[in-house]
């Protein structure tokens, strides 16, 4: 790969030792902000995810830092569907923030169980995923945890707590726009002290399942929440 600096030169990427080029996709490939999954086609707000594209050797070797970022994930609907495989398999951090959608919160956390090697689970708590409200279907589980009662009857709930594998859950109110009022850190503690005893607990043990496939060389654009 050539690359122009800025006085004009030719700087020769790939002849610099493997170290260094890793130190260089740490810069470029792993952002500060969340990334979010969208099918659009400018991804100018993303530096060096456009190595990704560049040729086979370098998506190979960039490829372990783009899973190293947190994702922002509300919502597997149809612009997601092209990258679902991709991240189910990949995908280490997520961030979600919870709304109490019947249908949409429930197939976003059942996708979050599917993920196989995600790691840190962030949530975030708007106005809409607290106490019961009147559009909240029932839930079951954990019912009689009065520690969390705000919590576990909003939709989407009873598919959270049957998450596995996780070594971190942190639990936090959602932007001022969209937070609940009269939440308070105790209680947003409190939660995230009960999703941690649950969600980290290690996966159920299933049988290997090999499925023929081919997933090519398609990267999702991503960009910056």
């Amino acid at each position: 790969m050539l690359t122009q600096s800025l006085d004009g030169q030719i700087f020769r990427l790939m002849k610099l030792p493997l170290e260094l080029r890793y130190r260089i996709y740490e810069f470029a490939v792993i952002s500060e902000r969340l990334l979010r999954v969208t099918n659009a086609t400018d991804n100018s707000n993303i530096i060096g995810i456009a190595l990704l594209r560049t040729s086979r050797q370098l998506r190979r070797e960039c490829t372990p830092f783009l899973w190293k970022n947190n994702f922002k994930i509300n919502e597997v609907v149809k612009n997601f569907i092209p990258h679902r495989d991709q991240i189910a398999k990949n995908v280490r951090e997520i961030t979600f923030e919870w709304w109490g959608f019947a249908k949409k919160d429930v197939a976003t956390l059942t996708f979050f169980a599917q993920c196989k090697q995600l790691k840190t689970l962030h949530i975030k708590i708007t106005q809409w995923a607290v106490d019961n409200k009147q559009y909240h279907h029932r839930q079951f589980k954990s019912q009689d945890e009065t520690s969390i009662k705000r919590f576990n009857k909003t939709n989407g709930f009873d598919v959270l707590v049957a998450i596995r594998g996780l070594q971190k859950v942190t639990v936090q109110n959602a932007a001022s726009q969209f937070a609940a009022k009269d939440l308070t850190q105790a209680e947003l503690d409190a939660f995230a002290a009960f999703l941690t005893r649950e969600l980290c607990q290690p996966k159920p043990v299933e049988a290997e399942v090999r499925v023929p496939g081919y997933y090519g060389l398609c990267c999702p654009y991503l960009f910056p929440s």
